[in-house]
């Protein structure tokens, strides 16, 4: 550490003509540029590798596919799922019980709204609206971190409205009990709602999920009366192959969290 200029670009050079394991192929421009960015982040603290001559091969490796048109210089993009191919996915789907207007619908909000699988997944019934031109759903976009809101409009086949289907579906959920949280929601085979969360048999209080004890924390932390300016000191008392955090709190009240340090360091709660 650090890897010299010559060093990446020897190795820049490797990955263009030695095979993957995997797929019996060279790596594609993309992927290289993937392992050059890793290569980057591994020198985080250290004198960082010259890099002009491993991009001056890359270059050139991509020039190469280019001219020859080969496929891993095109990029890779998912098949447009038109109407017909639209039509043919809900072809067999039973819109009768409550799964199949779950699926029916998730797939025509899908197509509607343009959005990923992941956008769509984590919608919830508030974010839904009924409007006069159908709904007004508001879709979190990751790519770029802000809400939009999509107007779902009617279609022409009530076999593909999006509409339509997301109505019957609403009304499917209503009619199970479930009128506020997420969307669209796991359906066993009996076609009934995934159970809520229990603990030996009893209902978990309201409100209660994995993220409970981590919230635990701030919370304790914050009923605690401090001053304004120093409100937390932390000192680390090595414990073998664990460590011992003690949270000092001004006033002498004070509790411990232990973590077990595994070799990358991360820090897991034992």
């Amino acid at each position: 550490m650090p890897a010299s200029g010559e060093t990446m670009a020897e190795w820049v050079r490797h990955l263009t003509v030695a095979p993957r394991p995997r797929t019996n192929q060279t790596a594609g421009p993309s992927t290289i540029e993937r392992a050059m960015s890793a290569v980057t982040t591994w020198h985080l603290g250290h004198p960082k590798p010259n890099m002009r001559g491993a991009r001056a091969v890359l270059n050139a490796y991509r020039d190469r596919l280019a001219e020859q048109k080969a496929a891993a210089a095109q990029p890779r993009q998912a098949t447009a799922a038109l109407p017909t191919q639209i039509r043919a996915m809900l072809t067999g789907v039973d819109r009768t019980p409550l799964a199949g207007k779950r699926n029916a619908t998730l797939v025509l909000l899908g197509f509607a709204t343009a959005a990923r699988v992941s956008e769509v997944v984590a919608l919830d019934i508030a974010a839904v609206t009924e409007a006069e031109h159908g709904y007004d759903v508001a879709v979190y976009r990751k790519k770029v971190r802000k809400h939009t809101t999509n107007a779902v409009l009617y279609g022409s086949d009530p076999a593909t409205c999006p509409v339509r289907a997301l109505r019957a579906y609403l009304a499917a959920l209503a009619d199970a009990g479930r009128t506020e949280g997420p969307l669209f929601v796991r359906v066993d085979r009996w076609d009934r709602l995934a159970p809520p969360m229990t603990r030996h048999g009893h209902p978990a209080p309201a409100g209660f999920d994995s993220r409970s004890p981590r919230r635990a924390i701030a919370s304790m932390g914050a009923s605690f009366p401090m001053p304004p300016i120093q409100k937390l000191r932390f000192s680390i008392a090595p414990e073998g192959d664990r460590q011992t955090r003690l949270l000092c709190i001004p006033d002498r009240r004070s509790f411990m969290l232990r973590f077990s340090i595994a070799p990358e360091g991360d820090r897991q709660p034992v």
